[in-house]
Order: C-alpha cells, then sequence, then structure tokens
C-alpha cells in the first residue's frame, strides 16, 4: 500500500513519533521497542542502512516482530516524506491495511452489502425477513446518494438516526445477526460520507480496472519473467488509464510512436480531471 502511495519510489525508514506510536499499536515487545528508541530519532534511512542496523542491533529478531518494525518504519518515513503528498483517507472494503495508513478511512458500501448477499436462508421466514431488510438496506443507500447530490446538515443527522434505527434491530436468525452487527460496528467509516460527500459510496471503479488485469492472468497463467510481468503492468495500466481519460489506446501509442505530439501526456490529463472533480473539498472548508 505504501509503495503504491508514493508511486513506486524506493522504499525509506524512519523512526519517530509515527513509528513509536504503529509499534504501540501492533504490540512490538517493550526490550526491542527500547532498543530502537537508542537509534537516532527522526533521521530517515534507505532500506539497506535500516536492514543492516536490524542485522547488526537485533539480528534475532522473530520475522513477524521484523515485519511490524519495517512497517512502522516505512509508515513514519511516508508520513514525513516532504516530496509526496500524505493521503488524508483511503476508501476501501474492510480488509486489514496497516494500521495508520491514512488518518481516516470510508468503508465501500457494496463489500458490506456482500455480506448480505452470501446469506442462504434455509427456511421461508428467514427468506422474506432477509428480502424485507435487503430492500430497506438499499432505500438507505439510494437516501446517502442523493445526500452527496444536496447534503446538508440537518439531513446528515437524519440520515445518521436512520442508520441507528435499521442497523439496531435483534434478529433471532443469527447469520443475519452477526451481518447487522457487522455493518453496526463500521458505522464512522460507513458514513464518512455525511461529513465528507464528495466522496464515493463504493471503490467498484478500482475493481473494475483491475478485472482486465487479471483476467488476462488466469487466461495466460500468468508471464514467464519479471520482465514480462513489467511489460504487463505498464501497458494494461496505460490502457485502462487511458481508457478513463477517453483516449484510445491505440491512437495514443501512434502519437507517440510517430512524436506527432497531439495528445497531451498523461501527466496532464490526470492533473486536468482532477481539478474538475470536488476531491478534498470537505476537507478545505474545514
Amino acid at each position: 500500500m505504501l509503495d503504491a502511495l508514493r508511486g513506486g519510489a524506493p522504499r525509506q525508514f524512519r523512526l519517530d513519533a509515527v513509528a513509536f506510536a504503529h509499534f504501540a499499536r501492533v504490540g512490538v515487545p517493550r526490550k526491542v521497542v527500547r532498543e530502537l528508541q537508542s537509534w537516532p530519532a527522526a533521521v530517515t534511512w534507505s532500506a539497506a542502512t535500516f536492514r543492516g542496523l536490524l542485522e547488526r542491533h537485533l539480528p534475532r529478531l522473530r520475522a513477524d516482530v521484523r515485519k511490524d518494525v519495517e512497517d512502522g518504519a516505512l509508515l513514519a518515513a511516508y508520513h514525513a516524506d516532504p516530496e509526496w503528498p500524505v493521503a488524508t483517507c483511503l476508501l476501501g472494503d474492510d480488509a486489514a491495511v496497516l494500521p495508520g495508513l491514512t488518518a481516516e478511512r470510508s468503508l465501500c458500501w457494496i463489500h458490506d452489502a456482500r455480506h448480505y448477499t452470501k446469506l442462504l436462508p434455509q427456511f421461508q421466514f428467514h427468506r422474506r425477513q432477509l428480502a424485507r431488510f435487503r430492500e430497506e438496506y438499499w432505500d438507505f443507500y439510494a437516501e446517502l446518494l442523493a445526500y452527496r447530490a444536496a447534503p446538508a446538515p440537518a439531513e446528515a443527522a437524519r440520515l445518521e438516526a436512520c442508520f441507528d434505527q435499521l442497523f439496531s434491530r435483534e434478529f433471532h436468525w443469527s447469520d443475519l445477526r452477526r451481518c447487522v452487527e457487522r455493518t453496526r460496528g463500521n458505522k464512522g467509516e460507513l458514513l464518512h460520507v455525511l461529513a465528507h460527500p464528495e466522496l464515493p459510496l463504493h471503490n467498484n471503479a478500482a475493481e473494475l480496472a483491475a478485472r482486465r488485469r487479471v483476467r488476462k492472468r488466469e487466461v495466460s497463467f500468468g508471464p514467464r519473467s519479471e520482465a514480462g510481468r513489467r511489460a504487463w503492468d505498464t501497458f494494461q495500466g496505460l490502457s485502462e488509464t487511458l481508457r478513463k481519460h477517453g483516449v484510445r489506446f491505440w491512437a495514443y501509442l501512434q502519437d507517440r510512436i510517430q512524436q506527432r505530439g497531439a495528445i497531451p501526456p498523461i501527466a496532464e490529463l490526470i492533473e486536468q480531471r482532477a481539478e474538475a472533480l470536488p476531491l478534498g473539498a470537505s476537507w478545505d472548508k474545514g
């Protein structure tokens, strides 16, 4: 995740308050933390230098503890790097990610709804109960969509109350009850859109962007070399990015090979698209 956020730049490591906060979250042993606290603070090391320090001063670290230490130091370097903007919020499913990666997190409603789709009621009563609940679930989702188009404080308060009412019900069917409890437990992340209405309610765009790459891997059983993998990633990533900006892939290749320069650089296309989107507007107001 950090490699993606930093654009594939070489990894850097740092020990500061961000790193030690991560160590406390994941339970790095105190003995290891005390040793790390004796190292120079607020110094950014290259991967080779930092791993050399670990080998010299903490040679017997278990693999899982070493990973936690490297993760925390990576996270600290990311937050302290002046060359890269630090993401404030990430939208995704409820899969575990590096704690502290971003200050805020928003969850995808489509992924949450899949838990209910996977339920297999065996009794007619449970089937009717699930059908009614899913209808109300999507009615509430439609209200969230409408809120994004016309946000207002009073409407945000009403929607939060509706969420509490919908997901505070008690069901005798244990499978449905567990799904409702999971959704209720993710209330803050699912309703993040109430404070930041420019956020999408799902991350289907990202999921669909990776689908062609996954299908290519399944059909061809993967590339035969590291160079092949990089070529796949480069050209399929290029193709999907151009498609999102309304540029035909072959037209772009012809333009670059013939050096006509009729199509702007991709970086300019992305900047133009970003300027037209309201992303970050609600944070700027705060």
